[in-house]
């Protein structure tokens, strides 16, 4: 069932990494509850959103309702693994998406290429000179 609603990407979180103690660092690598973290591959294509270095909490598409705005990594035909945001969705099963630094959409995908959801950004930043 696909949702038409309008959804926010979720929020950039910054933390600096001197607030982190290694428990924490590692809890950032691994997350509990059917979410993994993956460092992004900056392409700018997700800029000013995304600047690079960013760490993606992601949770495993399994047919969950998908909204507009949401957050994925998705197979292309070119490419195996995307990510962008959804910019619009059928009642046919199919979606587009878009980086929001790209001038047009990815086209039209079946949402059975939609593989992760991104749940949560953190960028992680360090002192002037480490």
């Amino acid at each position: 069932m696909l949702t038409l609603s309008a959804m926010a990407l979720p929020p950039v979180e910054t933390v600096p990494i001197s607030a982190l103690s290694s428990n924490q660092v590692d809890w950032l690598r691994v997350s509990p509850l059917n979410e993994v973290s993956t460092p992004v591959a900056f392409t700018g294509s997700m800029k000013p959103y995304l600047l690079g270095g960013e760490i993606l909490f992601i949770e495993r598409y399994d047919g969950q309702s998908l909204e507009v705005g949401m957050l994925i990594l998705f197979a292309r035909w070119d490419k195996p693994a995307v990510l962008h945001e959804i910019m619009a969705l059928s009642p046919h099963g199919y979606f587009k998406a878009k980086g929001l630094n790209c001038m047009s959409a990815d086209g039209w995908y079946p949402v059975k290429r939609v593989k992760w959801i991104a749940r949560r950004v953190i960028r992680v930043t360090y002192p002037v000179g480490a």
